[in-house]
């Protein structure tokens, strides 16, 4: 038997947190993003000078896929191929919020 239990406290947001990583993202820095699960290190694709940076501080291999965590649903569409519909559905219904969406990169995608 598994026991699992939901943390449904609502937190404040960190208003001043929040600009500081939009400020760093926007000028190519790296960030730590709170996820309902872990921590993660992350860059703003098109503003930082490589994804190489994210590969090396996190020991990854360049060739090992990241995550990549998008906006909206219509941003699912822009960087996702051939997104299901009911990708998107599920997206409309549950975002912002714990869903995880794996689907194909467009041509959007930086290889």
């Amino acid at each position: 038997m598994i026991r699992m239990s939901i943390n449904t406290e609502v937190r404040p947001a960190d208003t001043e947190g929040i600009a500081r990583a939009a400020e760093l993202l926007r000028q190519g820095e790296l960030v730590a993003l709170p996820t309902e699960t872990v921590y993660g290190i992350g860059v703003a694709v098109g503003k930082a000078a490589s994804p190489d940076v994210l590969f090396d501080i996190k020991k990854r291999d360049h060739g090992k896929p990241v995550a990549w965590l998008v906006g909206d649903v219509d941003d699912l569409s822009r960087y996702g191929r051939a997104v299901p519909d009911f990708a998107c559905a599920l997206a409309r219904t549950f975002w912002p919020g714990p869903l995880t969406l794996i689907v194909k990169a467009s041509d959007a995608v930086p290889p």
